[in-house]
């Protein structure tokens, strides 16, 4: 099952063959791409995030789905997530590695998503997502 959000642009030509590749390993559940920005603290905080995702997947698993670009799953391992979940990339990404497989991140798919222009209303949307993820943190894990 391949899934994006609504507002990103995927970049990578060839993304979801890519994702498909992932889920060759029989230990991945899950796969995610990155996301960048072009300028600003977006930027910075884009590639601290993506550093640290691909050094969880080399360790092991990453679990916050800082980008929600384009998600596959293996269908198999899918559960429902909550209707009320404020970060519903997180919850099934936690769901997939509680059932003991990988969601492994590939910083081949690529993809950028519109940010607020306005410092209020960006900190309004990272303050919801980081509520959200750790809402799901607490309950799931």
């Amino acid at each position: 099952m391949i899934k994006t959000d609504c507002n990103p642009f995927v970049r990578s030509r060839g993304a979801i063959g890519e994702q498909i590749t992932n889920s060759g390993d029989k230990r991945v559940g899950g796969a995610t791409g990155i996301c960048v920005a072009e300028k600003g603290i977006e930027k910075i905080l884009r590639r601290f995030l993506t550093t640290i995702q691909i050094l969880e997947t080399n360790i092991d698993s990453t679990i916050i789905g800082n980008s929600s670009c384009l998600c596959a799953f293996k269908m198999s391992l899918v559960e429902p997530v909550d209707v009320n979940s404020m970060a519903e990339d997180t919850e099934e990404l936690v769901l997939i590695r509680r059932q003991g497989h990988k969601v492994v991140v590939d910083p081949s798919v690529i993809a950028e998503e519109e940010v607020p222009n306005d410092f209020r209303k960006r900190r309004l949307q990272k303050d919801r997502r980081a509520q959200g993820v750790i809402r799901e943190l607490k309950v799931n894990s």
